[in-house]
């Protein structure tokens, strides 16, 4: 296998065949950079920030109504919400920061606003 020097890499350049390789190169690493910027950027802001909020979320909290009567059926569990500064305070967070990540899950479908608080939204509730 042939490699080249840096004179010859120098000389190649210096042509127009080396300038339009050197120019379809930049050109793809325009088109394409920044949108594998973005996604990294999203991948590492819904895992290291998102994914926490989302996980305390998943851990719902149902409280279980008494039975009025003895020959009734028990009432379904009803959900009790997470408040931000409940989320926050477990995650040693910010509000603000967990205000963000919440808007964010919201804006996904995986969070809801609820009475006030926050719970899963409709589209993880159903897993």
């Amino acid at each position: 296998m042939h490699w080249l020097t840096w004179r010859q890499l120098a000389d190649f350049l210096k042509s127009w065949e080396g300038l339009a390789v050197a120019f379809l190169g930049a050109a793809a690493a325009v088109y394409y950079a920044p949108r594998k910027v973005l996604e990294t950027w999203d991948w590492y802001v819904d895992r290291f920030l998102d994914s926490p909020v989302l996980n305390i979320l998943r851990d719902r909290r149902l409280i279980h109504r008494p039975v009025m009567n003895n020959w009734s059926p028990a009432p379904p569990p009803e959900e009790v919400e997470y408040g931000l500064p409940e989320i926050a305070e477990k995650l040693s967070r910010s509000r603000e920061s967990v205000g963000k990540s919440l808007q964010r899950l919201r804006k996904q479908g995986k969070a809801e606003l609820y009475r006030g608080g926050w719970r899963l939204g409709v589209r993880d509730r159903q897993h």
